[in-house]
């Protein structure tokens, strides 16, 4: 990693970052700054079990503070009378 010295920039409302950097160097890109002001916050649950029908969790445009997990769906195999393999699922 390079120091350079201090960083005189511009961000723009569409967060584009220009600037330059001592010694001559120049410094574009874009950043990303996370809006947490006025933003709902999801109180729902973090883990899915799944299940044979569609679900949802209500997460558009709520601050999450977790990641959500969702979980395997059990499969058992067993061999039968005819030397395959029956598969349950669920």
């Amino acid at each position: 990693m390079h120091v350079y010295g201090q960083l005189f920039a511009t961000l723009t409302p569409d967060h584009v970052i220009s600037g330059e950097l001592a010694r001559g160097h120049t410094i574009t890109g874009s950043l990303t700054i996370p809006t947490v002001v006025g933003v709902e916050s999801y109180d729902g649950p973090y883990e899915v079990i799944p299940r044979v029908y569609a679900q949802s969790l209500d997460t558009d445009r709520k601050l999450m503070s977790d990641d959500v997990t969702v979980h395997e769906i059990p499969v058992t195999r067993t061999s039968n009378p005819e030397g395959g393999l029956t598969v349950l699922i669920g």
